[in-house]
């Protein structure tokens, strides 16, 4: 496997940070690295297996070669936050236009600067491991799983499902005031977390591991439980699947009706 390792914009403290993991890992598994200017492999090769990026895009230079690398190598990796986020450089975002010019007084810059932005606002990357700089121990971890899973052929990829289970039956259960949407429902668990803080427990996990939902004892009515209506569930829950209903159908069947002459909607 041949790797070929880029910086674009950043301080490089990733790549100085992790140079030494870098190298014990390739040694281990018999990759090469076969472009690190830090230790002197300075000539790009036509291709690589792998290509690993530290820094975020400062440059019309960056984008280009970002986009170059992307369209020829099989697997691109984000190293660290300036990558993957943008970082430091980003608060270029937030920087008075008229204070750079007080210091730097307008001098003519070698290559003409674009807005920051991460690499992943450009292309697709494959993996990225996040840290600024990546924990040692962490990233070897990693950087060993994705290139052992590379070479074995086992590597998951980008939108690739792990498991090939779908759930045939979502848990809905049904109120007066509020409803449970199985179907929306991702078992995060903070209307459970809500539900018991307030110590009602009208709401918990029902089964266990892929089967888990969200459900009321015995997946009885809201009525029927020890709901009390205080809506800090549909608070909560970030997609919407526990909310209030809404009488706007029954409201819009009722002014269809030729005898409805004139109706007010109060929230």
């Amino acid at each position: 496997m041949r790797i070929g390792i880029y910086s674009f914009g950043g301080c490089e403290g990733c790549r100085y940070w992790l140079i030494d993991s870098i190298l014990r890992v390739c040694e281990e598994l018999g990759a090469e690295i076969v472009y690190e200017p830090l230790i002197g492999l300075s000539k790009e090769s036509s291709e690589y297996d792998m290509v690993v990026i530290e820094g975020a895009v400062c440059t019309d230079e960056d984008s280009e070669k970002l986009r170059s690398l992307r369209s020829r190598e099989k697997y691109l990796i984000a190293l660290g936050s300036c990558a993957l986020l943008s970082g430091v450089p980003g608060n270029k975002r937030f920087t008075d236009p008229h204070a750079v010019e007080m210091v730097y007084f307008g001098k003519p810059l070698p290559k003409k600067p674009i807005d920051v932005k991460p690499i992943t606002a450009y292309v697709q990357v494959d993996y990225w491991i996040r840290g600024c700089p990546p924990d040692r121990e962490n990233f070897e971890r990693l950087f060993r799983a994705i290139i052992s899973g590379i070479v074995s052929g086992k590597l998951f990829k980008l939108h690739e499902r792990r498991l090939e289970f779908c759930r045939d039956e979502f848990a809905s259960i049904e109120g007066s005031v509020l409803r449970l949407d199985g179907d929306k429902c991702i078992v995060c668990g903070r209307c459970v977390g809500a539900c018991e803080r307030m110590g009602v427990y009208a709401i918990d996990y029902a089964y266990r591991s892929i089967s888990t939902i969200v459900t009321t004892p015995f997946s009885i009515p809201f009525d029927e439980s020890t709901c009390i209506l205080c809506g800090r569930c549909t608070l909560v829950c970030p997609v919407g699947a526990i909310h209030e209903r809404s009488d706007l159908e029954r409201v819009q069947r009722i002014l269809s009706r030729s005898t409805a002459l004139r109706a007010y909607i109060e929230p």
